[in-house]
């Protein structure tokens, strides 16, 4: 061997010795404490800076803050003094900044002028970059903000800043980033919460606006206050506490694409009514104002129809576009599909009273103006007016009724007393009521849904009085009444009813009277058959007013299906045919007529379904009679369901 061998081995372990050494330093240091002085050791636990600092935190970016009594500063790994001791506080650097506070109160200020410690940032060189400002700041993150609070502001209130100190975002108490773009909350001066958008970056989006609104929206409704009496520019609406409110449209750019204005309403087919200067016009789906603001209200009826108001009693309808349909009338109201009721008042001195005409929905009168006009059935209106007759020489006036042709106008047939029935009765006497009128003593309780849905006969009911107008066109006839000029009293069970004595008829879609005044009870046609009475007993017609079956009966219901609804004897309700014969015998405690072959009947306080043939297909177990909805299906009404539709067999 050679006797250079040893020097160069000598020489290659200080090598070593020399890396390991070096390496260790490079590795983290970690902060350690001993006798309650911090200094920090390397990963195998040997001091590498010795413990004489009150607080260390963690190196970053080559530098650890530190703490000797109440100063911080900075040093480095080897643990010489980069940064000198001249801060109350500091943190960590991050992307090349650290917060540090002020030791000393900042000369210049006082105490009611916030004479506090304050926060700002400096560089590695521990050159001051963002002046101390700040109530409270965080670190920088990656896009280059930090959010700080000032002294003076609202608690929680806060704003982002980026590296040169300057505000790149307006003051906040809350955020939430969602798809890019931050929603930011505050409050104004008065409490009420005031929302904006703006960019990652702080560049802004929207204004200040008073309602929570989302930028995903198509069409975006913003409010700002307005401190003026009229409507022209707004207010900004993070300063003041005016009462007034402007409104304008938004796309979801945040650009404001409408003027401003007082109310903006919903938007139908492209159009929409808007409120300025107190009054109403319209404007279009660009936002240009159609339709100058000249009505004094406006609102929506239906069936995209609009009524406006352009004085007090001026009223017209309006098209979606704001195009007056009408003539103007004291008022508008939605009447049945596709028609209005126009209201027209009359007031003086000596009365007050309203009448009332149909307009479609082109704006074209249907009717003339009469005290009251019912819902339409098959096109054909039932009207009411006060109208007078002159009989030797002596005026008197009374209700009547009539009908009208919705495709036309015209009246159909003459004019007819509306009739009344009143009655007395005690509490006890009150439900049965309705019952005593169609009988003369019964344990059975007869109330209106009887006589909408087994006696069909159109009627209204105020209290102790019961009104009779006509009837609703079915199986193209009518019941209609002729008052005889006599008062008539009957006694029923203690009940006295008292009425003007009346028949009834019925008349055809012409008004001709083809079956004529004689029956002292009567229903309306069903499947071209109707139930009349005699006082007494009951039977059945057909639509050329021949007697199917003759008065023998208590009391029948709606013809349906080949059967009919009686009641026997013994209060309980079965089956007939036209014949009179029984075709399901009387054991049920109501029975409705039939419809697509079956028909709802109840036991007790329980309903259920029969078929023609007395079958029971739907259990006996509902509180609600089932509604026929066709040859398969029926609507019920269940506890904790509500109503729904179930198969029949």
């Amino acid at each position: 061997m050679s006797i250079f061998a040893p020097m160069f081995l000598d020489k290659f372990f200080l090598f070593l010795l020399l890396i390991v050494f070096v390496s260790g330093l490079g590795q983290d240091l970690l902060p350690k404490n001993k006798k309650s002085k911090w200094g920090f050791v390397n990963q195998q636990g040997e001091w590498v800076i010795k413990p004489k600092f009150s607080e260390v935190k963690p190196f970053s970016e080559g530098l650890s803050c530190v703490r000797k009594k109440n100063k911080w500063g900075y040093i480095n790994k080897e643990g010489r003094r980069i940064i000198p001791f001249i801060y109350s506080d500091a943190r960590s650097f991050i992307n090349g900044l650290a917060p540090v506070r002020s030791l000393t109160l900042l000369p210049g200020d006082t105490r009611a002028n916030h004479n506090q410690y304050k926060w700002g940032f400096i560089d590695t060189g521990g050159r001051l970059i963002i002046p101390f400002l700040f109530k409270s700041v965080q670190d920088f993150d990656s896009l280059g903000r930090s959010l700080v609070s000032l002294y003076g502001m609202k608690d929680g209130e806060q704003f982002w800043i980026n590296r040169d100190g300057k505000a790149i975002s307006p003051p906040f108490l809350q955020k939430e980033e969602k798809e890019g773009k931050i929603k930011l909350i505050n409050e104004r001066k008065d409490g009420r919460k005031v929302f904006k958008y703006i960019y990652p970056n702080g560049t802004q989006i929207t204004k200040w606006y008073l309602n929570d609104f989302s930028l995903e929206d198509t069409l975006i409704k913003v409010w700002l206050p307005s401190d003026l009496e009229n409507d022209t520019l707004p207010a900004q609406a993070f300063g003041g506490n005016a009462k007034r409110k402007l409104c304008a449209i938004l796309n979801t750019e945040g650009e404001e694409v409408s003027d401003w204005y007082s109310e903006i309403e919903t938007f139908r087919f492209g159009y929409a009514p808007v409120r300025k200067n107190h009054k109403y016009g319209f404007i279009d789906s660009t936002y240009n104002l159609i339709v100058l603001p000249k009505y004094r209200e406006v609102s929506y009826l239906s069936d995209s129809i609009y009524k406006g108001q352009l004085d007090y009693g001026k009223t017209a309808l309006l098209s979606y576009k704001g195009d007056e349909l009408s003539l103007f009338a004291y008022d508008f109201i939605p009447f049945s599909a596709g028609l209005f009721s126009g209201v027209h008042e009359i007031k003086s001195k000596y009365r007050s009273e309203k009448k009332y005409a149909v307009f479609d929905k082109t704006g074209k009168q249907r009717t003339g103006w009469y005290d009251k006009i019912h819902t339409p059935s098959n096109d054909v209106f039932r009207v009411e007016d006060v109208r007078f007759s002159i009989h030797k020489s002596k005026t008197t006036y009374c209700t009547q009724y009539n009908y009208v042709r919705l495709a036309s106008g015209e009246l159909v047939s003459d004019w007819r007393n509306v009739t009344k029935t009143t009655w007395k009765a005690t509490r006890e006497q009150r439900d049965s009521v309705l019952t005593y009128l169609l009988l003369q003593n019964a344990n059975i309780l007869l109330d209106k849904d009887f006589f909408q849905n087994v006696f069909i006969q159109e009627f209204e009911l105020n209290k102790n009085e019961l009104i009779f107008s006509g009837g609703n066109f079915h199986n193209a006839m009518a019941l209609v009444s002729k008052t005889t000029g006599k008062e008539e009293h009957k006694n029923r069970n203690g009940i006295v009813f008292q009425n003007e004595q009346k028949r009834f008829g019925y008349i055809n879609w012409y008004g001709r009277l083809v079956v004529p005044y004689k029956y002292e009870q009567a229903s309306a046609f069903r499947m071209g058959y109707a139930i009349v009475g005699n006082g007494e007993k009951y039977g059945v017609i057909n639509q050329k007013g021949k007697q199917i079956l003759p008065y023998k009966f208590n009391l029948l219901g709606a013809y349906g299906d080949g059967l009919i609804p009686y009641l026997s004897n013994k209060n309980k309700w079965g089956y007939i045919t036209l014949k009179g014969a029984t075709k399901i015998k009387p054991i049920y405690d109501e029975a409705y007529p039939f419809l697509y072959g079956f028909a709802p009947i109840r036991l007790g306080n329980r309903w259920g379904v029969i078929n023609t043939r007395g079958d029971e297909v739907l259990e006996i177990k509902y509180r609600k009679a089932p509604k026929i909805l066709s040859t398969t299906e029926v609507e019920v009404l269940e506890s904790g369901t509500g109503y729904r539709a179930v198969k029949i067999r």
